[in-house]
């Protein structure tokens, strides 16, 4: 009999699970022990959950009008392991969002605003004991917030013409720690990631009213920036061989994304389009200031971590076929460079209590 997250199976059900806290190990995969190997620190894993959330609208006149959105969600999600602690092992996540949208009618213009700000609170504490009874706990934290304003203005300009400009700001930061009760070892990091982009589009029908293209370019424009990385005291618990501080230099990326696309409409009703056009994706924070165990070994922080870019080409149809069925489908080729990857490095780490971890570090492949 098999055991998987408060479940059994029986022997039909043997095979290779993947396990959310990574306890039961097999090859690439993980493999849930059989119940005589579970003992009193294993208990049954749980979800609480909270949420609510408002949405607040006054019209100023026609066609003009501001909405005020609030969510609040909140979870303790228990990980199956309790030994001292009243919880055991367990995380909590607490997110807020607050989102404004303003639209206004300027006479053969329209103006969108949109701001925001999304802020996650996590914690997650860990409790485990060995088969050699030795207890370990540890308590980790991360707060990431994220905020922004999107603005664009569309005119109908004469002889078929829509135009659009706008701009876009998003401003994003992390900033954790994890703290070792059972020993000596604590880890700071932190860092912020800036982004700017400026876009215009037209959309042009042709006379004839049958096709009509769209061409646009954006440009974008990244900096990262305050990263650190403070380790002190640390022991086998972590696998850093020694304390250290690190201050991340200052990146800036700067990108240019074209976009084109032709649809013709074959009838009131169905189109066809082909479409071409590149895009662009900065490094996440974690990856360019976080080092630490992860699940398959160790992995390294990469502040020199340059951002994917795409090229993506794309045919569809869109249309109703027979009465009361519509079809949407596609045809696409995705071309990227400077995609993100955890690589190993070929170095292996001594942490102590075991045999050596390798080492990754999330890299840049050069085409997929």
């Amino acid at each position: 009999v098999y055991k998987r997250q408060g479940h059994t199976f029986d022997e039909g059900d043997r095979g290779i699970y993947w396990s959310m806290n990574g306890n039961y190990r097999r090859g690439e995969g993980y493999i849930f022990e059989p119940l005589e190997y579970l003992d009193d620190t294993d208990v049954s894993t749980f979800l609480e959950e909270y949420g609510g959330g408002a949405r607040l609208g006054y019209q100023l006149g026609e066609g003009h009008y501001i909405d005020l959105f609030a969510n609040v969600y909140d979870e303790l999600r228990g990980g199956g392991v309790k030994v001292y602690e009243d919880r055991g092992s367990h995380e909590t996540i607490l997110t807020r969002d607050l989102r404004l949208n303003y639209h206004v009618p300027l006479n053969r213009s329209t103006l969108d605003v949109k701001m925001y700000h999304l802020r996650e609170d996590y914690n997650n504490q860990k409790e485990s004991l060995n088969n050699s009874g030795e207890y370990s706990l540890s308590d980790a934290g991360t707060v990431k917030r994220d905020l922004g304003t999107f603005i664009s203005l569309s005119t109908a300009l004469p002889r078929n013409n829509r135009l659009t400009a706008g701009l876009e700001a998003r401003s994003g930061n992390v900033a954790g720690q994890e703290l070792y009760r059972t020993s000596t070892d604590e880890i700071y990091f932190q860092g912020q990631l800036g982004f700017l982009g400026v876009f215009i589009q037209d959309e042009f029908t042709l006379p004839g009213g049958k096709f009509r293209l769209t061409g646009g370019i954006r440009t974008d424009l990244a900096r990262f920036r305050n990263g650190s990385q403070e380790v002190r005291d640390p022991s086998s618990k972590t696998g850093f061989p020694e304390g250290f501080t690190e201050e991340f230099e200052t990146n800036l990326w700067y990108a240019v994304s074209p976009k084109l696309s032709l649809q013709y409409r074959l009838s009131p009703g169905k189109s066809v389009y082909l479409s071409a056009g590149t895009g662009f994706n900065p490094p996440k924070i974690e990856d360019l200031v976080r080092s630490g165990k992860i699940r398959k070994g160790f992995r390294l922080a990469n502040p020199g971590l340059l951002p994917e870019r795409l090229a993506n080409i794309e045919a569809g149809f869109k249309g109703g076929i027979a009465k009361d069925l519509f079809l949407s489908t596609a045809l696409y080729h995705s071309e990227g460079n400077d995609f993100h990857y955890l690589a190993a490095t070929g170095d292996t780490l001594e942490s102590g209590g075991g045999s050596p971890r390798p080492v990754y570090r999330r890299e840049n492949i050069s085409r997929v």
